[in-house]
């Protein structure tokens, strides 16, 4: 099978899954929502433009983003005391549990799809995995 036969299928397979609602397990949130939030969660007082710019997020995207999260209590936005001509953002209490409850979620939901599979196939989807996550973190 030829990549292109294979890209197709991977789409075709993709497409069936999510039409099943197997992505659902990973998504409360816009996917802007999520990346910020992962972000916050390890790394405090960020402001809106390093987001933007090591989320590859347009400003107007991460506004958005950090308005909604805000209104739901799960982010704060403050005056940087260092420099009041800035923003920081910080991930409330709140949204520390929406990310551990949704994290414990999709791990328990991956296990039982890695019960699927033999102990060598799934070894090599999450190598398989790791070699695609740093071809696009370069």
């Amino acid at each position: 099978m030829s990549n292109i036969e294979k890209a197709k299928e991977f789409i075709s397979l993709a497409t069936d899954l999510n039409t099943t609602g197997f992505f659902d397990v990973f998504v409360e949130y816009s996917q802007p929502d999520n990346r910020i939030l992962s972000e916050l969660i390890v790394t405090e007082n960020l402001s809106p433009s390093y987001l933007s710019d090591k989320l590859n997020l347009s400003r107007v995207n991460v506004t958005n983003s950090l308005n909604n999260l805000e209104n739901d209590g799960l982010i704060t936005r403050a005056i940087d005391p260092t420099d009041r001509r800035k923003v920081i953002c910080n991930i409330t209490e709140l949204g520390k549990k929406k990310i551990t409850k949704l994290t414990q979620k999709a791990t328990k939901f991956l296990a039982s799809i890695f019960d699927l599979l033999t102990d060598e196939m799934s070894d090599n989807l999450v190598k398989t995995l790791k070699i695609i996550q740093n071809h696009f973190q370069k």
